[in-house]
């Protein structure tokens, strides 16, 4: 896995998605001003940026190794809602104490999502201008975890 700093986060992608990290990468660093000039609101002092490439990689992943104990150990009272969700979902923010994770689909799985359920849940938008939405909407969360906001 390699990493890269971008500001305050850090990205974590696998080498054959480099051009989608510079995508993402680029996205993270113009949001982190955007949400630093309307807000005056900073990145967690640990906040992490994968690429979801499956619901169990970013979840585990991201996980220090006694929230992975807890993980597996809820996993079958959440796992259907967490296959569900991840039909639709172009990205995640989770938290594991201080550690604030963001998981952003790539482009590529983010193009095989349902286009009629794109069409009615999303604004309709070319998919990377979507992953770079999606990069800065859950961005977002994660700075403003500690204002205890609701999750929509």
């Amino acid at each position: 896995m390699q990493t890269r700093s971008i500001g305050k986060v850090t990205l974590y992608f696998k080498a054959e998605e480099s051009e989608a990290a510079e995508l993402v990468g680029s996205a993270c660093q113009r949001s982190q001003e955007l949400i630093r000039d309307l807000w005056q609101l900073e990145p967690p002092a640990e906040c992490r940026v994968y690429f979801m490439t499956s619901w169990p990689s970013v979840l585990f992943h991201a996980a220090p190794p006694l929230w992975r104990l807890y993980l597996r150990a809820t996993l079958p009272l959440r796992r259907a809602r967490i296959e569900k969700v991840w039909t639709m979902a172009g990205g995640w923010t989770l938290r594991y104490g201080p550690r604030h994770v963001i998981g952003i689909k790539p482009p590529r799985l983010l193009e095989q999502v349902d286009e009629d359920l794109r069409a009615r849940v999303f604004m309709p938008r070319e998919v990377d201008e979507a992953v770079q939405h999606n990069a800065c909407h859950e961005l977002v969360h994660a700075c403003s975890d500690h204002l205890r906001l609701p999750t929509w």
